[in-house]
């Protein structure tokens, strides 16, 4: 927004730098100056040329009310909207011709299938068990190995079920036992702070 009133009234802007510039000592001595403000307009040395900001705007302003004049005149004239079906060869649409979330995911189990292992379960059932050629419904199931399971959560689970019965063998539910790991701890302590 601040960008946009700076460029709009930038004549008055520069006017009040050059009222502020020119108390400086240091810019009292220079003749010329590149370019000057009338408050509306940028104008150059010597009258050579001027811009004005409102000028620049209303022109972009009346450039695009005549293009979308033009556009609906002559680019949308003949485009009609028609309200129909969606096309699908002929055949009634279903809600099992719907996009899933393995449609996605397909191209990305392909890819990682080394490390990922997908298996696909297929199952037919028959009308007639003697005629193959009518099937009654098929089913295919997709499955993918939980890797996060399988390579971190459960090594690191098998090993906090090795010490944690490692440990269970210090615990003897005995009083004296205990104070004795108190009491060595307490030894190393000092041990190390000495």
């Amino acid at each position: 927004m601040i960008s946009l009133l700076l460029g709009l009234f930038s004549g008055y802007i520069v006017s009040l730098l050059e009222k502020v510039g020119g108390g400086f000592g240091a810019f009292k001595n220079i003749s010329s100056v590149p370019t000057v403000s009338t408050g509306e307009n940028l104008i150059s040395t010597g009258s050579f040329s001027s811009v004005s900001a409102s000028y620049v705007v209303l022109f972009f302003v009346i450039a695009f009310l005549l293009t979308l004049f033009f556009q609906k005149l002559f680019v949308n004239r003949d485009q009609k909207v028609k309200v129909g079906t969606t096309w699908d060869c002929g055949t009634d649409l279903t809600p099992r011709m719907e996009i899933t979330s393995t449609v996605f995911a397909r191209s990305i189990i392909l890819i990682f299938r080394g490390l990922l292992k997908p298996s696909i379960q297929k199952e037919v059932k028959y009308n007639d068990a003697l005629s193959r050629y009518l099937p009654k419904s098929r089913t295919i199931t997709l499955g993918v190995r939980d890797v996060y399971h399988i390579y971190f959560y459960s090594p690191i689970g098998t090993a906090v079920d090795k010490v944690s019965v490692y440990l269970k063998k210090i615990q003897s539910g005995n009083i004296n036992t205990y104070i004795s790991y108190i009491f060595l701890a307490l030894m190393v302590t000092l041990y190390s702070i000495l």
